[in-house]
């Protein structure tokens, strides 16, 4: 039974066959039947066309059904280990009969079920038929940029109502002149100096000139009565 190994796959331009992926003798493509030069998918979305037997048996445990590829993210652990590998090493358009997985890199000491006993190896004839970016990691990097934006606005929004937006300048005017009540003749300074205001100090000479005047008539009227005795 192979181990687990970290290892790098040999050069895509650089096939020869049978390659042995890791160089554990793990996951071993034998040869390929049809053989293209598109790109190689490393972390993609990919469909492809399989039939699954255990070594040393006719009788195939797995296939997809109906004719229409099997479609799965490479590297994301959706399916043994071997798949992952193997594809890595695909180009679209690749067949690739009799790939064979050895325990640690399909379902390993357990089995699967009553098809694939413990410890079996499997073969798997194998045709990559198309790769691309994975659906879920673009509309996550969608989602992402469009969660930044919408913080960044969330932020700028509450930034505004708290204060700390940029406030507009007011323009700049001269203040304005207040007209002084007009001032009347002849009453402007009477009383200055003397605690009483122009106002008081007219009534006060038109109350002193009365005064005088009555007093003029009484003494008159004082004359005329002793002239008369």
């Amino acid at each position: 039974m192979s181990s687990l190994v970290q290892a790098t796959p040999p050069p895509l331009d650089d096939r020869t066959f049978p390659l042995d992926v890791l160089g554990d003798g793990g996951v071993v493509i034998k040869k390929l039947s049809k053989r293209c030069a598109a790109t190689s998918p490393r972390r993609a979305t990919t469909q492809v066309n399989y039939v699954g037997r255990v070594k040393g048996k006719e009788d195939e445990f797995d296939r997809n059904h109906g004719g229409y590829p099997f479609e799965f993210t490479v590297g994301a652990g959706k399916v043994v280990k071997g798949w992952d590998e193997a594809i890595k090493v695909l180009k679209v358009g690749d067949a690739a009969p009799s790939s064979s997985f050895a325990p640690d890199y399909g379902y390993g000491a357990e089995g699967s079920e009553d098809d694939v006993p413990p410890g079996a190896t499997l073969v798997f004839d194998m045709e990559l038929r198309q790769a691309a970016r994975a659906a879920a990691e673009k509309k996550a990097t969608i989602a992402a940029k469009a969660g930044a934006k919408s913080a960044l606005a969330e932020k700028l929004a509450n930034k505004n109502k708290k204060g700390g937006g940029k406030k507009e300048k007011k323009e700049w005017k001269p203040p304005e002149k207040k007209e002084k009540p007009a001032k009347r003749q002849g009453q402007e300074g009477q009383g200055r100096g003397r605690g009483v205001r122009g106002d008081d100090a007219a009534a006060v000479a038109l109350r002193t000139a009365g005064a005088r005047s009555r007093g003029r008539r009484s003494a008159a009227r004082d004359a005329a009565g002793r002239a008369s005795s």
